[in-house]
């Protein structure tokens, strides 16, 4: 390994050097007349190894703009390594920077079975190859405003400080290449990773500070803010069909706080459907083997973002979700309030829930959500869409249930350019606490993987 690692890194670096000679000339080329200028900012924004990186950062923070850097490197025919790096900051102060790496093992079995000529094939084998995947990760993050209410007072808004650091690894496994394993594309995931917090009061002079405004009794973990380390196991199921497609997400996270009092369970079950208007969505899924920072198509080095829809096509789907969140603390354990998730407007990782009220409105430890979503392409890159949400949190999981249920309808465009960040509108009306109009960055490249979350 001595004797090998010099010359290895002799060979990243002159590949590295290789790929900025030739993003230099397709700056030259895109960017030195009028002509180019759609791809010059595609080229900006995906471009490799170095582009910029902006997005909106986390709801009451601001946009947030800097650069990041990506390379990918197929080392032999088993193993296909990308990673990332990135770093934005806001006017407001608050900044995220992180590193992430991705290794997919794209080994293929060896065919056992030969099928006559004669024979069709089934739509499992058409479908995808699942491929293994190791994501490594670390990330850290300053937010200066983070909302915090009291579940029935709209007024009660208080402010705080979080500065959240994230280092781990997750994969996600298919379980196998053939039978009826392939046919429901079933994989196994995990998680193991280390999140260490610490609060302190927004800067927001709008409203009060929470170490004033709350108690530890009514924000748990407020007085101590303990750290976790995170233990998840899952289940995805994910049939593809032209028409229908399914995304069942099955997982169990174990918090184990470094204070006692503050170790908890998570069970999450999120069923995805998609209903496809023309055998083609406008939604665009993660790709398994991409960072956050980059948009290919496929594994290989030398894989692009796809290009800017300029056509007419027509593209729209009916998307219907159920999402339920519960959490389960023995003894005289408690959930810290950071860690719970919100609805309203959007919540601490930018997803869009009761979007009529204010973001991070509602909080606990238990949460239900029925979110129904049509979607349309317009022209091109911009679509419309119409969304009508119901749901609910609470802090027992005996609360949780159809009575009650806070309901919005929103309405708004969305622009999906190649492989830019998508740019989402809305207007939302229909809760009980007016209107809110928001325009929302998203922070990954469309096509790159999630980034680790705040909660």
């Amino acid at each position: 390994m001595v004797l090998v690692a010099p010359a290895s890194a002799a060979a990243q670096a002159g590949r590295i050097s290789e790929e900025f000679r030739r993003e230099g000339e397709q700056f030259r080329e895109s960017c030195g007349s009028l002509d180019g200028a759609m791809g010059c900012a595609v080229l900006l924004a995906t471009g490799k190894p170095l582009h910029l990186a902006f997005g909106s950062i986390a709801p009451g923070n601001g946009l947030a703009l800097g650069a990041a850097f990506g390379t990918r490197h197929n080392p032999n025919e088993t193993w296909r390594l990308a990673w990332s790096a990135d770093a934005v900051r806001t006017f407001g102060g608050s900044y995220r920077a992180g590193a992430y790496m991705r290794l997919v093992r794209t080994a293929v079995p060896q065919i056992t079975v030969v099928t006559d000529p004669a024979e069709a094939t089934s739509a499992s084998e058409l479908a995808p190859r699942p491929y293994p995947v190791v994501h490594l990760f670390a990330q850290m993050a300053s937010l200066q405003n983070v909302s915090l209410f009291e579940p029935d007072n709209p007024t009660s808004r208080a402010v705080f400080g979080l500065a959240h650091r994230t280092v781990g690894v997750s994969t996600i496994v298919p379980i196998s290449s053939t039978g009826w394993a392939r046919t429901l594309n079933l994989s196994v995931t995990g998680q193991l990773a280390g999140r260490f917090v610490s609060l302190r009061d927004g800067t927001d002079t709008d409203a009060p500070g929470i170490f004033t405004a709350y108690p530890d009794a009514t924000a748990p973990g407020l007085d101590q803010a303990p750290d976790h380390l995170e233990l998840a196991g899952g289940l995805r199921v994910a049939p593809a069909g032209r028409y229908v497609g399914l995304d069942y997400r099955l997982q169990a996270q174990r918090f184990a706080g470094t204070s006692d009092g503050f170790s908890f369970t998570r069970w999450t079950a999120d069923l995805d459907h998609e209903i496809r208007l023309y055998g083609r969505s406008t939604y665009v899924d993660t790709r398994a083997g991409n960072t956050p920072n980059d948009c290919d198509v496929s594994p290989g080095p030398d894989s692009t973002c796809p290009p800017v829809p300029f056509t007419l096509d027509r593209r729209g789907s009916l998307r219907l979700r159920v999402l339920t969140v519960t959490s389960v603390a023995g003894g005289d354990n408690r959930v810290p309030f950071y860690l719970q998730p919100t609805l309203g407007g959007r919540d601490i990782n930018g997803e869009a829930t009761l979007e009529s009220y204010d973001d991070y409105r509602f909080r606990g430890p238990h949460l239900l959500l029925f979110q129904q979503t049509f979607e349309h392409s317009i022209w091109g890159p911009i679509g419309g869409y119409l969304r009508a949400d119901q749901g609910m949190v609470a802090d027992r999981r005996q609360a949780l249930g159809t009575s009650g249920l806070k309901k919005s309808v929103a309405f708004g465009m969305t622009v999906r350019a190649g492989g830019m960040p998508m740019v989402v509108a809305s207007y939302a009306v229909g809760g009980s606490e007016g209107r809110h109009f928001s325009v929302v960055v998203n922070t990954s490249l469309l096509g790159g993987s999630l980034r680790p979350s705040y909660d």
